[in-house]
This record gives C-alpha cells, sequence and structure tokens, in this order.
C-alpha cells in the first residue's frame, strides 16, 4: 500500500498516528497537539511533546563527535531548544559503565556517599598539569576548624579562642565521650599547653607567662549526631558489590564464534 501521508483513525479525529513521506517523522498526535515524532533520517531520533505545554519535552539521538560518535544521547529540551531537566526515578537505580562516569557541572548528593576503590581525590591545575590530592580520611566521623588567617596571638602568656558560632552548630560539645582534639604549634620558642575548654570555647597558656607572640591551632570534633561512629561496618556494600559483579557477568557478551 501507498500513499502520500497514512493516518490511522477516521476522518476528522483529532488524535492518530501518521507516517509521513520521505524524510518526515512518524507522528502521534493527541487532541490535535502533537505528542511524538519518530524521525528515520540522521540515525534516527524520537522526540516526546507535553501535549498541555504544547512543547516538546525531550528526545533520543545519537551522540555527536563531542560525546564520542556512536553512542546514545537523552536531550531534555523544548521546541525553542532550552535544556530542561531530566528526573530519574527508581528503587535502586545502576550506572555500569564499562570505564567511568563523568559529570560536568556540580554534583549533589542527598544521603550516604560511599565510595570504594582508589582515593577520593580532589584535582588542581598546577604549572607541569593536573595533579590529584587525597583527602584526609578518619575512623571516626569527624569536623576541624582552624585559627582564622593561620594563626592566633598569646598576651602576657594567654589566648582565649571563641570558635565560630555555626561551626558549633555543626559538632558535639566536648566530653569524655566526645573529646575536642587541639593541636596547637608556637611560632616561636615557648611551649603552650590547654588550660580549659569551655561549651564555646578554649583557652591556651604559655608556660612562659611573659609571651607575647603568635600561635597556631586546629581542632577536631565528632559531628553532630555521629558519635560512637568508628569503623562503620557495611555488611549491605559487600552484597551489594557481589550482586554487581553478577550483573556485569551475565551482561558481558558470550563469544559464539566457532572454534577453528
Amino acid at each position: 500500500m501507498w500513499g502520500h501521508k497514512i493516518r490511522s483513525g477516521n476522518e476528522g479525529d483529532t488524535s492518530y498516528i501518521q507516517l509521513n513521506p520521505g524524510f518526515e517523522p512518524l507522528t502521534v498526535v493527541e487532541n490535535g497537539k502533537t505528542a511524538l515524532n519518530i524521525w528515520a533520517s540522521g540515525g534516527g531520533l524520537v522526540q516526546w511533546y507535553d501535549t498541555v505545554l504544547n512543547d516538546m519535552v525531550g528526545q533520543i539521538l545519537p551522540t555527536e563527535a563531542y560525546y564520542g560518535s556512536g553512542g546514545l544521547k537523552i536531550h531534555a529540551r523544548n521546541n525553542t531548544g532550552n535544556t530542561k531537566s531530566v528526573a530519574i526515578v527508581g528503587n535502586t537505580i545502576y550506572l555500569d559503565p564499562d570505564y567511568e562516569v563523568n559529570v560536568q557541572g556540580n554534583l549533589f548528593v542527598s544521603g550516604r556517599l560511599d565510595v570504594i576503590g582508589l582515593p577520593k581525590n580532589a584535582v588542581e591545575e598546577t604549572s607541569q598539569g593536573l595533579v590529584a590530592l587525597a583527602a584526609v580520611e578518619s575512623p571516626e566521623v569527624l569536623y576541624m576548624d582552624r585559627a582564622p588567617k593561620g594563626v592566633a596571638e598569646l598576651v602576657n602568656g594567654e589566648c582565649r579562642v571563641d570558635l565560630d558560632p555555626l561551626f558549633l552548630e555543626c559538632i558535639i560539645p566536648n566530653s569524655e565521650e566526645t573529646p575536642w582534639n587541639i593541636i596547637c604549634t608556637p611560632k616561636g620558642p615557648f611551649t603552650l599547653y590547654e588550660a580549659e575548654i569551655g561549651d564555646t570555647y578554649f583557652v591556651i597558656k604559655s608556660h612562659e607567662p611573659e609571651v607575647n607572640d603568635k600561635f597556631s591551632w586546629v581542632l577536631f570534633a565528632v559531628r553532630k549526631n555521629m558519635a560512637g561512629i568508628r569503623l562503620q561496618k557495611r555488611p549491605e556494600l559487600e552484597a551489594k558489590i557481589q550482586e554487581m559483579k553478577l550483573r556485569k557477568e551475565k551482561a558481558e557478551p558470550v563469544n559464539s564464534a566457532p572454534a577453528e
């Protein structure tokens, strides 16, 4: 059967499927508005529309050279080409690349983030190229703060340090179960000791009471709501790792070439 156009339904219907000639798409129309276009040209292209907004919401098409040719691209966009949001919803969502997952832009994680394998690096650009800087890890869940501008100052051998109120909101107060760990480094030939710790401050003194000099300090404290957590066991992650390995083994193609 040949024809200029082939349309489902009856004459006058406002909801139908239409097969168009040449390089025109197969079109699904709902109540007189385009709901779906399927194109054969350019390697194939599927476009979805919101019939309430009467606007495109996204498309699936072959990747261009920027992403590496020969792949598949999911692009949320409207008729004018403005990029829109993409939502992937599920109980468990698996990303299973053969090599890596690239994220361009900001990444926000709400919930726990577990990383297995290689170090978690921050990458900085230097005169000799990009370098990876590994984070300092801890068996406990700790936050740290340091002296503003790196230094504090003794007056007559004493210095009271009032901690940042916002930082205090993020940590557990000093106690026998959750002690603050304060490390001080003198900037001269004198010795320091921790004289007092209050709810919002601490006091550092010198064994030499006449000293008027600078020192640096770093404070480590347990993160709020994280008391008693140390070297957390993750048996559920071991099960997930095994599950992912099995999925990967099942997904690997079987070589069906005849033996010579």
